[in-house]
């Protein structure tokens, strides 16, 4: 025997998972990392406020004009098919999750910024 394949499990598995339960979720899991991947690729894979693109899991969308904003891309967006999430990506910018915060906190006014193409 070994362990299930979905990481928040830890009981034995008799095949790669130990329940339908858990193969559903590692599926999901997965389908999830290579949209956002996909998501990333599209939007250029670097920050672009300071350029940074070291590390995939650091970057995020942040939405333009928030009132256009019909789901999260992080969240209940990764679900939804590639046409829709494309749509969505294009009211958006790539940022790293510190550029992210410092828009939302207004230490970064995205009107008067000079932007990382």
């Amino acid at each position: 025997m070994s362990k299930c394949m979905w990481h928040c499990c830890s009981k034995e598995a008799v095949r790669k998972f130990c329940s339908i339960q858990c193969k559903n979720k590692y599926h999901v899991d997965l389908k999830r990392k290579n949209i956002k991947l996909k998501a990333l690729e599209f939007m250029g894979n670097k920050c672009l406020i300071c350029g940074y693109d070291k590390c995939s899991d650091a970057l995020e969308f942040h939405h333009l004009d928030p009132t256009k904003k019909d789901f999260g891309i992080s969240s209940d967006g990764n679900t939804r098919s590639w046409d829709i999430i494309s749509a969505e990506l294009k009211k958006c910018i790539c940022v790293c999750n510190r550029c992210h915060r410092e828009i939302h906190s207004g230490l970064i006014n995205l009107q008067n910024h000079t932007y990382h193409f």
